[in-house]
């Protein structure tokens, strides 16, 4: 017999011992996408937001120098400022992105029992 697919053993694995069902792969299924697809939704809002304001604060510390030294070309002044205040909004949104995974990994780190997995699998066979 072949192991079930991971989405069911994720599904089971949060669900008491006496409320396990066996041919849950489609929910489990359904229940990874959709946890996937708003996590990724959610993600992508808040490194957005964070990206932005940081890009915007940046903007009003350079553009007064940049306007100085740049001053006969507007052209140059613009790619000089897209430049700087990009550079510094992903930068940030980097640094939030990593502090984010780094929380998730000891989230899932300290609550992985290897031990308390296994028992539950040998006793269920």
């Amino acid at each position: 017999m072949s192991d079930p697919p991971a989405s069911s053993t994720i599904l089971n694995a949060w669900m008491p011992p006496g409320r396990r069902v066996s041919g849950s792969t489609g929910v489990g299924s359904g229940l990874f996408n959709a946890a996937q697809q708003l996590g990724g939704s959610v993600g992508l809002a808040v490194l957005s937001s964070v990206s932005l304001h940081f890009a915007g604060q940046r903007t009003e510390q350079v553009i007064g120098p940049i306007t100085t030294a740049l001053s006969g070309d507007p052209e140059a002044v613009g790619r000089a400022l897209l430049q700087a205040t990009f550079t510094e909004g992903v930068t940030h949104a980097f640094l939030v992105g990593s502090i984010l995974l780094l929380i998730a990994s000891l989230i899932v780190w300290t609550n992985n029992d290897e031990r308390n997995c296994a028992e539950e699998s040998a006793s269920e066979r």
